[in-house]
């Protein structure tokens, strides 16, 4: 969902959505994305989605920042590196080549006109080859134009795609207020499945005890023998119950939820692509 009109093409991602209604615009940028990343470039796709996850940081761009942030952990397999690159790229835990371009992507990024030749020089000592710096700037330019059209035409991240992410994100990202929004109090890498585990013991802790209180002032023969535990609803910590808002409450694991935006991708080849390490 965004602030303009979209055409009625539900499997497409929230961000070609926004731009649906030019087709032949929505099917160039489709193959720029193609043709710049998700596998096509010299990097990786963990180096393509760790440059995409910091520009998108540094545009604040919460659409970009969310689903690149889960796509670099869906293929390091490393929470807290994503979180790190959401919140100060610095504090990475990166090797040591690839510590230097996040600085120059954030460069780039916020102050294109300081570029120099120096910058380069810096990849090329890290061990960078001249197809992978024209890879890293082209990915960087990409993730910029992507952010703009993101943030300027109000693009939405889903929910529960934004509740998934707040399983496993950790501070300080996870108290960053531009990223998860309404949602940022209930992150701070809480895992809602261990929550419900321990809302259901206590639960069952107290009916328990309130039963045990209950059989020391009752007959033996009037004693229930296999007290039945009530569940009771729980709340998410966003105020919704589970039965009015159910499919938001994070039941995802962190690495499928991570494919919400990545697996709802027949467009083109991208879905190939999306896929591939």
């Amino acid at each position: 969902m965004s602030w303009v009109k979209e055409a009625d093409l539900p499997e497409l991602p929230e961000i070609f959505k926004a731009i649906s209604s030019n087709s032949y615009a929505l099917e160039l940028v489709e193959q720029l994305n193609e043709g710049i990343a998700f596998g096509s470039s010299s990097l990786t796709r963990t180096q393509e989605e760790a440059i995409a996850t910091v520009v998108s940081a540094a545009n604040h761009c919460r659409y970009g920042a969310l689903t690149h942030g889960a796509f670099f952990r869906k293929h390091s397999g490393d929470s807290a590196t994503a979180s790190q690159l959401l919140a100060d790229h610095t504090q990475a835990d990166l090797s040591t080549s690839d510590q230097v371009m996040p600085g120059f992507s954030a460069k780039l990024t916020l102050n294109p006109a300081n570029m120099t030749e120096q910058d380069v020089e810096g990849l090329r000592e890290a061990g960078f080859g001249d197809d992978q710096i024209v890879s890293i700037v082209l990915v960087t330019c990409l993730f910029n134009f992507m952010n703009r059209i993101a943030n300027s035409l109000g693009v939405a991240v889903p929910r529960p795609f934004t509740r998934s992410v707040g399983t496993w994100l950790t501070v300080p990202a996870a108290e960053e207020e531009w990223l998860l929004g309404a949602d940022a109090r209930l992150s701070v890498n809480l895992n809602w499945k261990g929550l419900e585990k321990a809302l259901g013991e206590i639960s069952k802790t107290t009916q328990l005890q309130v039963t045990d209180s209950e059989a020391q002032d009752t007959p033996a023969e009037e004693a229930p023998s296999d007290p039945v535990t009530e569940t009771v609803p729980t709340e998410d910590l966003a105020g919704n119950s589970d039965a009015e808002d159910s499919s938001v409450c994070p039941q995802i694991d962190g690495n499928s939820a991570s494919n919400i935006l990545d697996t709802r991708r027949p467009w083109f080849r991208l879905h190939r692509l999306a896929h591939h390490p």
